[in-house]
């Protein structure tokens, strides 16, 4: 019997408690339209020093503030106040039974956001100070960000990671033009220029490397032709100008050159004169 009775009352208190979160939920959706009250806690972003036009509809309820007695205290608080104490009063003793509207500039100090992000806003019967444990009617909970924050870390990260793609690109294409002087074409990429030939040569390295030795080569052949050519033609054009010039001094003497052959003949007369010898005695 007591574990029934126990049972029983732990399932009340879990209805009651449902019931109480279903209410809130569908009094924020009443009231806020600034913060949108139909959406649901901490979906909703702001900037420091951005100016955000609070709204709201009519309340004529007694329900956790008695509008329709009192004037009420608008406040700007952290959404989990044990552990930031944040409050601030944005404005007081405003009248819930007709719809209004407030321009709130944003300025939360860095000390509380460097603690928490999440705030919300909170109607209380107006009072001098702000009370926790007092009756409320709340907006949905909020981010509040610093200034100069974006709100899509997502889309930071992967504009990030494009930056370094690109510069990396950069670079490669960089150090693949200083690398090789002949022009690519767009569908090659510098690793397939790089590793296109062997020994890291390209191919318009190798192919300038090549005319480089046959247009060498065929220099020295012409080099050694010629040397050996005019050579040759200077061995055989000697002994004619030697001619030449032994022709030219007879000339200047008034004689001309004997044949080698008469050399012989000139000693015929010495035969003759042994032979006169008898006829002296």
């Amino acid at each position: 019997m007591f574990y029934r009775g126990s049972s029983f009352i732990l399932t009340l208190c879990a209805f009651w408690g449902l019931c109480r979160f279903t209410t809130a939920q569908t009094v924020q959706s009443i009231l806020w339209k600034v913060p949108d009250g139909t959406l649901p806690d901490l979906s909703q972003q702001f900037t420091t020093g951005n100016t955000l036009p609070l709204s709201w509809n009519a309340w004529n309820s007694d329900q956790y503030v008695d509008a329709t007695k009192n004037l009420v205290d608008l406040w700007a608080t952290s959404f989990d106040y044990s552990l930031n104490a944040f409050s601030q009063r944005l404005a007081k003793d405003l009248n819930l039974t007709t719809a209004g509207n407030f321009a709130w500039t944003i300025e939360v100090p860095d000390t509380n956001l460097a603690i928490s992000a999440k705030y919300v806003l909170r109607f209380k019967a107006a009072a001098s100070s702000f009370e926790l444990d007092s009756g409320e009617l709340s907006s949905p909970g909020f981010i509040i960000l610093r200034a100069g924050t974006s709100t899509t870390p997502t889309s930071n990260t992967r504009t990030s990671s494009i930056s370094i793609s690109s510069i990396l690109v950069s670079s490669s294409l960089s150090s693949s033009s200083v690398a090789s002087p002949t022009p690519s074409t767009p569908t090659e990429t510098p690793t397939s220029q790089q590793t296109s030939g062997s020994g890291g040569l390209t191919r318009g390295a190798k192919a300038g490397i090549g005319l480089g030795v046959s247009l060498g080569f065929l220099v020295l052949c012409g080099l050694v032709y010629i040397f050996f050519f005019k050579r040759k033609g200077t061995k055989y054009s000697a002994p004619t100008e030697t001619s030449q010039s032994e022709v030219a001094g007879y000339k200047k003497y008034g004689s001309t050159p004997n044949p080698a052959e008469l050399v012989g003949l000139s000693q015929g007369p010495s035969e003759l004169e042994a032979q006169r010898e008898p006829a002296g005695h």
